[in-house]
């Protein structure tokens, strides 16, 4: 673009600058307007969750479900599964409360447990508790049963319940 050019673009933007403002701020062309915007919302931090390897007599079977729901967990965006080699305390007993402080020193704010049973006749049972880390109360507890050949649906129930509970939707 040569200089001649540059200079009538300059001049055409000033006259329609002194333009405008002789008209008021109505008259505003789309080359002139400002974008303008509001921000409404703020980035979410995933809540930190414990979910130990569930018990149970089949240790394959209790790790997968296990796994499951803490893929499942993560794979929301709204929570961040805790490294299980950072655990302090080892689950033994599903009904036994936690020891808080525990979970408490690796940041933890939720923890759930679980035991994953398969009952010979075909069927897998699957009982867990969430935990609310701070206060050291149940949140949730529920027990559920199907085919073998669907323990994958178990470990999504499960999941599913957490979520609910902890985020309300």
């Amino acid at each position: 673009m040569r200089f001649n050019d540059r200079l009538k673009r300059a001049l055409a933007v000033a006259a329609l600058a002194v333009v405008s403002s002789w008209f008021g701020p109505n008259l505003v062309t789309p080359a002139l307007a400002q974008l303008k915007g509001t921000q409404t919302e703020g980035t979410i931090t995933p809540i930190p969750i414990a979910i130990p390897v569930f018990l149970g007599d089949d240790a394959q079977l209790a790790g997968d479900v296990s796994n499951v729901v803490q893929a499942d967990l993560e794979r929301s965006g709204l929570f961040r599964p805790l490294d299980r080699a950072s655990f302090l305390e080892q689950v033994r007993d599903v009904n036994a409360a936690p020891r808080f402080p525990d979970w408490r020193s690796i940041q933890a704010e939720a923890l759930v447990v679980g035991r994953i049973v398969n009952d010979g006749s075909g069927k897998v049972g699957a009982e867990f508790r969430l935990w609310d880390v701070a206060s050291g109360k149940q949140l949730a507890g529920q027990r559920f049963s199907t085919a073998g050949q669907n323990w994958r649906r178990i470990g999504h129930l499960i999941a599913d319940s957490v979520y609910e509970r902890l985020t309300g939707e």
